[in-house]
């Protein structure tokens, strides 16, 4: 797995390096953010780690350009800085960072958030695959896709919304409703509607559609506490850390 470094302190750049090389990881590095985000756009890294204050482009607006791009939106994004004020926290999960590590950090804090995202298959895929370009996704793969949405946004509220229900709207047996969304995204069908949840529930919370509890069950959610378990498992912090 590739992870790119984007830190102008070259003392903790190379201790970066050395550091993920030991756990047999690729690296790519780079010392402002404006080369990073080129470096990034040519590489594809399984993850980032960046800083936030660096010359020429800073991290934060290096992660807004990412994000703005579907080819790399999914990448996941961890600040590495010594800023430590709730508001650059805040500004920095606003852009789309998973998770912030502080200066000086604990080493083997880092290698394992490194390792249960890059394990979790990069946790943004899957909402990038089921937001295809329609000029990339000319298939019946991408059809398929945008009727499943459909019917989960019509059902969203649902706790009944299974893969029965689903079949039944596309006309698909249960087996070849699994097999398909397998097979296109790489996860099962209740990995899939619950992710979709999840990013149609961060959705709500950035626009301030109401409080964390209301988007809870409005998304489908049983419970306010499985609702915030799951959210922290997928996104890798808290709901009420970006409200």
């Amino acid at each position: 797995m590739l992870i790119a470094i984007i830190e102008d302190n070259s003392s903790i750049r190379n201790n970066l390096v050395q550091l993920f090389e030991l756990y047999d990881y690729k690296t790519i590095t780079s010392e402002n953010g404006l080369d990073g985000l080129n470096l990034i756009r040519k590489y594809k890294p399984s993850l980032v780690i960046t800083d936030i204050m660096m010359p020429m482009m800073d991290g934060i607006k290096m992660v807004e350009q990412l994000r703005e791009d579907k080819k790399y939106n999914h990448i996941p994004v961890i600040f590495l800085t010594a800023k430590n004020a709730e508001e650059d926290r805040i500004k920095g999960l606003e852009t789309g960072a998973i998770d912030f590590i502080s200066k000086p950090f604990a080493t083997k804090e880092l290698v394992q958030k490194v390792k249960n995202l890059i394990e979790l298959g990069q946790t943004q895929i899957v909402n990038a695959l089921s937001k295809p370009d329609e000029e990339e996704f000319e298939s019946s793969a991408h059809k398929f896709l945008e009727k499943l949405r459909s019917i989960i946004d019509e059902n969203l509220s649902s706790r009944n919304l299974d893969v029965y229900l689903i079949g039944k709207e596309l006309n698909y047996s249960t087996s070849a409703i699994h097999k398909k969304i397998k097979i296109i995204t790489n996860k099962s069908t209740n990995q899939f509607v619950r992710e979709y949840r999840l990013e149609k529930a961060q959705q709500m919370i950035k626009s301030n559609h109401a409080s964390i509890s209301e988007i809870a069950f409005s998304t489908g959610f049983a419970s306010v506490s499985y609702f915030s378990k799951s959210y922290k498992s997928y996104f890798g912090f808290n709901p009420t850390q970006l409200k």
